[in-house]
């Protein structure tokens, strides 16, 4: 009997503990955040149409690949995965899903932001990430995502291993009142920083236009009294990027990785480690036969951008959206040396 109670209050216990957990994720965790957005409308989308092409990166990504406008310049259907802060491991999974799907075209966004960022650092957006992906998946292939997540050396030995299952401690809403009003009546009340079905992210946001910045000419000038620090992608982003080449290449995927354009893209680091890093990821992506392109660097006379076409430093508005992802459908026409002529440095 005393062990038959004791069962039972364990039992009692855990129950709470699980409806609690659940209650708080219910006010807290965001309606439809980025992650989660992306991955219901992704589903959706190929649940309807036969998905040819998606893009993904972090919200560079997201901001700068409009499919309706590149779909409607290749005559194909494609859709934007980009998410906040995508760690090149999400990037993996993301293609991997996708390969699942039939989709044989990755455009690959490569954020110097992140080729520095330790994935520990970057807990909030990777479970973020990982958990939306789960709650889509059967219950093995959510148990072995998650295992596989809070076991990988960035997080068994950290209490982020543990916090994972409490996704309203990492992915929360600060206005409960309209989180809840939206996850009962299953509406965006408010779209600002919310996709469209085809998960590009739209925005009329516009830059600060004094905004302070330069270009590849003038950045030694510009640099001059100032230590700026030096780009270098970190042995655990080289072998995830590799590991990413060589997922593709044995899969048949064509990759197509770029750098998409942002007004401070030179004046953050050294300008000798960023054309360095440049010819890295030129080398590492080329070893598997997928050629990189760095928009920040393309013939000003084949496409240029307006400080206007940015809602911040690093992020294209609409405007700037439509007009860059015209010009990406354009350049996806050509042959490889006329590609290659655009980037004579």
């Amino acid at each position: 009997m005393r062990i038959s109670k004791k069962l039972a209050a364990c039992a009692a216990v855990i129950i709470a503990f699980v409806l609690i957990n659940n209650l708080l994720c219910f006010l807290l965790e965001p309606y439809m955040g980025s992650s989660t957005e992306m991955w219901t409308y992704f589903y959706d989308k190929t649940s309807s149409q036969q998905v040819e092409m998606v893009y993904l990166g972090t919200s560079q990504c997201e901001c700068a690949f409009n499919p309706d406008v590149i779909d409607a310049e290749l005559g194909i259907v494609s859709f934007n995965m980009g998410t906040n802060m995508q760690s090149f491991e999400n990037s993996l999974i993301a293609i991997k899903e996708a390969h699942a799907q039939g989709i044989d075209k990755i455009v690959f966004s490569v954020d110097r932001d992140m080729l520095m960022q330790d994935r520990s650092d970057n807990f909030r957006a990777d479970a973020s990430f990982v958990s939306a992906y789960t709650r889509k998946q059967g219950p093995v292939k959510a148990f072995v995502t998650s295992a596989e997540f809070i076991t990988s050396p960035a997080f068994i030995t950290k209490p982020s291993s543990i916090n994972f299952f409490f996704p309203w401690v990492y992915n929360r809403s600060t206005n409960i009142p309209l989180n809840v009003r939206q996850k009962i009546s299953g509406v965006i009340e408010d779209t600002d920083g919310h996709r469209l079905e085809s998960g590009y992210e739209p925005s009329d946001e516009i830059c600060d236009q004094s905004l302070v910045y330069t270009t590849v000419e003038e950045a030694d000038t510009y640099a001059w009294g100032r230590d700026l620090p030096v780009l270098e992608i970190t042995k655990e982003n080289r072998a995830i990027l590799n590991k990413i080449c060589k997922y593709c290449y044995d899969n048949g995927i064509m990759l197509y990785p770029v750098e998409v354009p942002y007004p401070t893209f030179i004046s953050q680091h050294t300008k000798e480690s960023y054309f360095a890093v440049y010819e890295e990821l030129r080398d590492l992506f080329g070893q598997y036969g997928f050629d990189y392109y760095d928009f920040n660097l393309i013939d000003e006379s084949y496409y240029s951008w307006e400080l206007t076409e940015f809602k911040d430093q690093g992020h294209f508005n609409t405007q700037g959206a439509d007009k860059f992802s015209k010009m990406f459908a354009d350049f996806m026409k050509l042959d490889k040396d006329s590609k290659e002529g655009l980037f004579d440095l």
